[in-house]
């Protein structure tokens, strides 16, 4: 790895200003009908699933941008769910001993395959779940969350819904298991702690924790990437504090580091893994496709936390290249994060309208009907 020849290339990006290379018209999933609804991720084909609220139940959706058409089904207290490009849904969710009654029954992760069909109770399977973690909610207040699916039907399990935390120095222990064609499999390498993303070539992006200094309340996160073909596990160079947000099927990873010749967090995208890193100002990477393209939000300044786009060496902020009426006229209050992106350049996320926050489904231009 050339760190200081990659510091380098960034800053001949870095002169060029903010463009709007692309334009987008936000489109209705057509779930606006009901008080509230997250979008969670989306596939090649063009298919976006996430979760909707009505009535105090909690329902997934799909909606199929191409054929402009959705379907719904009941699952109670899903978290996150994922879509892959064999059309199969998964997630995970928390099922009751008894209708209406608050109580933890068991904590399992569910496969929902051939999810536009009318038929979908039949195409529904509960895949089980790890070690009885489910009798363990309580003490740990973690849950058992399905975070990733290629695919191959491999999925990442992980006992927390989530590693804000992620470097804070506590007694609690993240747990990681593959389920892979019916398997469930624990990774117990002291490298690989926690699991974040997994590619089409089973390769699964997590980190570890390194002990902190004496006088630190934090511990240092490092990058791993774990072979599930070979067992093979490669720790990414940076020489401080990194954590890596999204793995494509080019073995590429974009995520943040510290930069302590700046002392200041910056984005970042590698090349094949574990080879050059290119750093990216000011922006802190989510997803990112097979075409390198990212998405996520700024890092500092009058735009923290707003949504942009970096494509080949620019950062787009979102504002400047989408309208905030919908293909169906609504007026969106607000687009306040994105989530997900295809290969084909389809990005959903979440926003505000009616008072009320919604996924929307952003098409690039010269993809409109």
């Amino acid at each position: 790895m050339n760190f200081f020849k990659n510091i380098f290339i960034f800053a001949l990006f870095a002169v060029h200003p903010i463009m709007a290379s692309e334009r987008y018209q936000i489109v209705d999933m057509g779930v606006l009908k009901h008080p509230s609804s997250e979008a969670s991720s989306i596939n090649n084909l063009g298919q976006i699933c996430g979760s909707y609220k009505d009535n105090g139940k909690s329902y997934l959706f799909i909606y199929d941008s191409k054929e402009k058409k959705n379907n719904y089904t009941e699952v109670k207290n899903t978290t996150r769910p994922i879509i892959n490009d064999k059309s199969e849904i998964y997630g995970s969710y928390s099922k009751l001993k008894n209708e209406g009654v608050f109580e933890f029954d068991q904590e399992s992760i569910y496969r929902w395959e051939n999810p536009l069909s009318y038929f979908t109770y039949f195409n529904f399977t509960d895949l089980g779940y790890p070690d009885s973690q489910s009798q363990k909610y309580f003490e740990e207040k973690k849950r058992i969350v399905l975070w990733d699916v290629n695919d191959h039907r491999q999925t990442i399990v992980m006992n927390s819904v989530s590693i804000d935390n992620k470097w804070k120095v506590d007694n609690f222990k993240y747990k990681v298991w593959i389920h892979d064609n019916g398997n469930m499999q624990e990774i117990t390498n002291p490298q690989f702690e926690a699991a974040i993303k997994i590619n089409n070539n089973s390769q699964v992006m997590g980190c570890f924790f390194e002990e902190p200094p004496s006088k630190l309340n934090r511990k240092i996160p490092r990058i791993s990437l774990y072979d599930l073909k070979t067992g093979k596990i490669t720790v990414l160079q940076f020489t401080d504090a990194a954590f890596g947000n999204d793995l494509n099927d080019k073995d590429q990873i974009a995520g943040v580091y510290y930069d302590s010749a700046k002392s200041k967090i910056q984005g970042f995208l590698t090349d094949n893994a574990n080879s050059d890193i290119l750093p990216i100002d000011n922006f802190c990477p989510i997803a990112l496709n097979n075409n390198s393209v990212i998405v996520g939000r700024f890092q500092d300044g009058e735009k923290k936390n707003k949504p942009a786009i970096w494509d080949n060496g620019c950062l787009n902020d979102l504002m400047e290249v989408v309208d905030l009426v919908d293909d169906m006229g609504n007026i969106w209050e607000s687009l306040d994060a994105l989530i997900d992106l295809n290969d084909e350049g389809y990005i959903i996320g979440n926003g505000t309208i009616h008072g009320q926050p919604h996924g929307f489904l952003l098409v690039p231009a010269n993809h409109l009907h």
